[in-house]
């Protein structure tokens, strides 16, 4: 075997063996240099690229660190928005119950209302309170108006019958006591000059 031959056989052998997995071709070729140089050669070209190609060490810590920081991540569940707490429903207001009352309607025709008041008593249960009932020197004043004419209330606290009396110091009008029944809610009567009758509507009174 001449050293041609040897150079080409052992460069082959050497290099495909060094250079295995590295997806690098080599192919042998023929060299007029001694062989020890082609070999080095050769060794200095596999070793140029195995560095191109493979990693360095620093290259791998920072994959490997990478790698490691993302699998260490837990992973965030979806937050789901907080349900809305239903609001208690409000309870209904109890209706206020309108105030029993009892409004005494005045006309006088020559509408001279000065001094004239409404002594009101308890005739038959308590309907008035003590603060409702009047004296016969303090009435219950005429400080209302209508189109009809004067009007004077009091508070009725309960069913029963209420007498009612208009003067004028001792003077009376039309003169005879007048009784009206009440009950719990509005009462109202119309009391008209000179007329001894007591009327539960305005209509009737400005007919009398």
């Amino acid at each position: 075997m001449t050293v041609d031959d040897f150079v080409k056989k052992f460069t082959c052998s050497r290099l495909f063996r060094n250079a295995k997995g590295t997806g690098i071709a080599l192919q042998s070729r023929e060299s007029g240099s001694p062989g020890e140089q082609l070999i080095e050669l050769c060794e200095t070209m596999i070793k140029l690229k195995l560095e191109d190609r493979m990693p360095t060490k620093t290259e791998n810590k920072k994959t490997s660190a990478k790698a490691s920081s993302a699998s260490a991540k837990p992973k965030t569940a979806a937050t789901k928005p907080a349900a809305k707490k239903a609001e208690p429903e409000k309870a209904a207001e109890p209706k206020k119950k309108e105030a029993s009352t009892l409004v005494i309607h005045y006309r006088r025709s020559g509408k001279d209302y000065d001094g004239w008041g409404a002594h009101i008593w308890n005739v038959s249960g308590t309907p008035l309170s003590e603060k409702a009932a009047t004296s016969w020197d303090k009435p219950a004043e005429f400080s209302g108006s209508d189109n009809f004419g004067k009007i004077a209330k009091a508070n009725v606290t309960g069913p029963g019958s209420v007498g009612i009396i208009v003067h004028n110091g001792d003077a009376k009008d039309p003169g005879n006591d007048m009784i009206v029944h009440v009950k719990a809610g509005k009462n109202e009567v119309w009391i008209v000059q000179g007329n001894s009758a007591l009327f539960t509507s305005e209509d009737a009174a400005l007919k009398a």
